[in-house]
Formats: structure tokens, sequence, C-alpha cells
């Protein structure tokens, strides 16, 4: 186990340390990433990681974050890491963030899920991944009266759209469902969960989506300001129909890898119907500079900011041309953020950045990179100079 403090590592003997009872009552965040799926210790290490939660639920009650990334596929190892999950969390007192990569059992699924009661009017982030038993998890979720951000994969088997069961409203505001392939997978997990969520939700993230997602976006969604989609070329018609009648502030748009490139015309299509109330727009889809003159022509929205992905290097002097000219004439634009990806080569234009791009600083406050691959809940959390691997 060890101690993270300004910027070195520290380990401690659980075991030896005759300080480490008073040490670990002011930790406050609890990190575990380990994957003992082809170790042939796994059933000594599971033992002793079960005793060191077993140390902590008895010795720390403050924890505020627990992220706890186990891999192991011997149901004897699950049941024994989901119990002693379950009852480090039930041991907190003021838990905030819980984050949890499936490694238990059937055994131990309802237990773990019950346990979330325990921390009801503290728990604001909720992430697990991995889950095959999400329909579980769903009539514990209103007991959590402030959780607001909630992080999941589909549900496998399929939650059974007309089991007649009856899910209370919930207070979440930021749904993401991640690391999915088809489609198909989340229709059943995503249905429930809008119904509980729809007069609070204000964010919504989805990788892949179908004309279905769409349409159930339209029906429950009315009240969101940030949405992010995965799309098909197919369904960027019925997209804008949807979005023409929204309230939203952010939209992120990107072309399903694979699919077939957005066309001149649709991506005009898809410009005229972007509400007048979007500020910020991110591009994940390739655009020719006359093709994107034309979008931000188009747009009828006052667009404060632009997030550039990968997709299609947007940082030569053709592409920032326009987006000066696109800053002159609307005063509000004031952010252009690129994702640095290896094939851009972010680095190396911004440590040495050309005359062009320093003119475009002049005229645009924010022009920055941000992490590629990042998502919403990648910003560290300030919670406390311990953190444990």
């Amino acid at each position: 186990m060890s101690r993270y403090e300004h910027g070195q590592s520290y380990y401690l003997d659980t075991v030896a340390n005759s300080g480490i009872h008073h040490r670990l009552s002011k930790l406050q965040k609890l990190e575990l990433c380990y994957n003992i799926t082809r170790n042939s210790d796994a059933e000594l290490i599971v033992d002793r990681i079960v005793n060191l939660f077993a140390i902590l639920a008895c010795n720390v009650h403050g924890l505020r974050h627990i992220s706890i990334i186990f891999g192991t596929e011997q149901p004897v190892l699950q049941s024994k890491l989901g119990k002693a999950v379950e009852n480090l969390i039930k041991s907190q007192s003021n838990l905030e963030y819980l984050e949890l990569y499936k490694f238990w059992d059937s055994s131990t699924e309802v237990s773990i899920y019950s346990a979330l009661v325990s921390q009801s009017r503290s728990l604001t982030f909720l992430k697990i991944l991995g889950t095959k038993d999400f329909h579980q998890l769903l009539p514990f979720l209103k007991y959590c009266t402030n959780l607001k951000t909630l992080c999941i994969t589909p549900s496998i088997p399929p939650i059974k759209e007309n089991s007649g069961a009856e899910y209370s409203s919930i207070q979440l505001r930021h749904i993401y469902f991640q690391h999915y392939i088809e489609p198909n997978m989340i229709t059943s997990t995503l249905i429930p969960i809008l119904r509980m969520s729809s007069q609070n939700l204000r964010i919504l993230s989805l990788q892949r989506v179908n004309p279905h997602h769409l349409d159930l976006i339209a029906r429950y969604c009315s009240n969101i300001t940030t949405l992010s989609l995965n799309i098909a070329y197919s369904q960027l018609s019925h997209f804008g129909k949807i979005i023409s009648n929204m309230n939203l502030r952010s939209l992120t748009l990107k072309k399903v890898l694979g699919d077939t490139n957005f066309c001149q015309k649709s991506i005009n299509d898809l410009a005229k119907s972007i509400p007048s109330s979007l500020k910020y727009f991110g591009i994940g889809f390739k655009m020719l500079p006359i093709t994107l003159k034309l979008f931000l022509s188009e747009c009828q929205a006052s667009l404060c900011g632009l997030d550039l992905y990968y997709y299609f290097n947007m940082i030569d002097d053709s592409y920032l041309q326009i987006f000066i000219q696109y800053a002159k004439e609307n005063d509000s634009f004031r952010q252009l953020r690129f994702e640095d990806a290896p094939s851009t080569h972010l680095c190396g234009v911004f440590e040495n950045p050309s005359k062009l791009l320093q003119h475009a600083k002049s005229i645009i406050p924010v022009i920055t990179k941000f992490k590629f691959g990042k998502d919403p809940f990648d910003d560290d959390l300030d919670y406390s100079e311990f953190a444990f691997s």
C-alpha cells in the first residue's frame, strides 16, 4: 500500500507499522487497479486485498473517493472480493465518488448495490463498468438522492422492456454510456434510466445510437443542455429534426468509425437544424475547408467555442483562416480546442506556432489542445494528498 505525497510515493506496511491506524484515519481517496486473471498467485493476492479492505473498513471512515478496477474470472475470488468491497462501502460516512469495474459474481451483486444505500445522502458520482446485471442496480438508485452523475456499460442479458417493473424518479443530471460496440446493446438499459431521470437530466453521452435511440432522446430528453453522440451518416437527417426543437448549449457529434463520410449536403442540412441556443460544438467528422466555411455561415447559433476531434486535422492554415474570419464576424467566438491525437502532431504545432496561428491567438482568446480520448470524468478531483495503488 502506498501514500502519495508532494509528488513522491511512500510505501506503508499495514501489518508491521505501529502508527498505521492513525495515519489511515486521514485517508480520503482509495484507488486499486489490478488484473489477476492469469496470475498463478491469484488466491493469495485476493486474500491480501481482502485483508487490506478489512483494515480500511475498521480504521478509515472518511473516504470520499473509491475506485476499484479488478480483473478476475474465478467465482470464489469474485465472491470474496465482492463481500470485502461491500463492507468497505458500508463503513464510510461521506462517500462521494464510487467507481467499480465488475469483479463480483451473481451471489454478491445485490449486496454490492444495496451498499449504496448507506451512502445515499453523500454519493454524487457512480461509475460501474462491465456489469451484466444493471437491472439489479436500478431499484437502489432511487435511494441515492444526491446522485448527479452515472456512467455505465450496457446490461447483458438485456432488461425486459415489458417486465412491468416500476422505477421511481431520480435526480440524475449526467448519464454516460461507455464501452459498447453495437447500438442495440444499450436499448433495454437506456429506456428505464431515461424514464427515471427525464425531469432532471441535463447531460447525455452515447457512443453509438440507432434511430430508436434518437426517438427516445426526443421523448425523454427535452430538458438536456449537453448531448454527445457517435452517429452514422444515415441517421443525420432524422437527428437534425430532433435537435432543432431542443434547447442545447453544447453538442458533440462524431462519425461512427468505418461508416460513410458525411457529405457536404448533409453537413449543410445539419448546420441549418442546429438550435440558436447552441454555444459549443464538437466536430468529430471530416470537413473540407469549403464545407466548414459553409457550415459556420449556415449555422444560426452564435457559437462561443469549437472542439475539434482527431478525425481530421483542422489546424493547418486553410482552416485557421476560416476560424479567424468567423471570430471577426462573431464576437462571442472565444475558444478553439484541438484533440491531441498522435496523428495531428499538435505538440510541435503549439511549441513552434506558425505566423498564422500566432495571429489567430491574438483574435481568439483561447486556442489550446485537450487530451486524446478524454471523457467527461478525466479531470482530477481535489480530494486528498493520499492515493493508493
